[in-house]
């Protein structure tokens, strides 16, 4: 009797949760990891309920996945690849310092890799900068290829932001980006 009626308060509460506050219930699942099905269909259940599901954003989102309104941040930690430390130092470095200004403030705050850095940058997590992912490819690469020790103990005295070179045009596919979504979370967002 005593099991059945804490499964019963249990189950009481799940239900009043889910039909109060589904959005918040959905994001609850997801980062319990817990639930019958797979992570995709309670992203889809909360897009159902009127949510908009935003790929993880270095400064929106946080390890776990987050809700602001009706705004759902898909968390680092659903990222297929990135490593658990540098997930966590996103989130932490933005909330002591402030938001990222753009991919070479980004990459002159967080110590990290060139495949790190491919990873958030295919999966569209510098969006806000409004370059393209291919620019952003560029930038990096020119940033990995031009710093010969990156020393973190140092302070910019200040935050100029390195010289921009014309690129050519680059061809996008949305195609793509549904790719990157499914190689790197596992499900497409569109």
């Amino acid at each position: 009797k005593g099991h059945s009626a804490s499964y019963a308060v249990e189950s009481y509460q799940s239900l009043y949760l889910k039909a109060h506050y589904p959005l918040e219930f959905m994001v609850g699942v997801i980062n319990n990891f817990g639930g019958f099905y797979r992570t995709e269909f309670y992203f889809h259940e909360a897009r159902m309920n009127g949510a908009t599901i935003e790929a993880p954003c270095v400064n929106h989102s946080d390890y776990l996945t987050n809700i602001f309104g009706t705004q759902i941040y898909i968390g680092f930690i659903h990222l297929k690849s990135l490593e658990t430390k540098v997930a966590r130092e996103i989130a932490t470095d933005r909330k002591r310092y402030g938001d990222y200004k753009s991919l070479d403030n980004f990459l002159r705050r967080i110590t990290l890799g060139l495949e790190q850095i491919r990873i958030l940058i295919r999966m569209g997590s510098f969006r806000f900068t409004g370059k393209s992912k291919q620019q952003l490819l560029w930038e990096a690469m020119l940033y990995f290829g031009n710093v010969k020790s990156h020393n973190k103990t140092t302070v910019d005295l200040f935050d100029t932001e390195p010289k921009e070179y014309p690129l050519p045009v680059l061809q996008h596919n949305p195609m793509e980006d549904a790719l990157d979504e499914i190689e790197l979370l596992g499900f497409p967002l569109c």
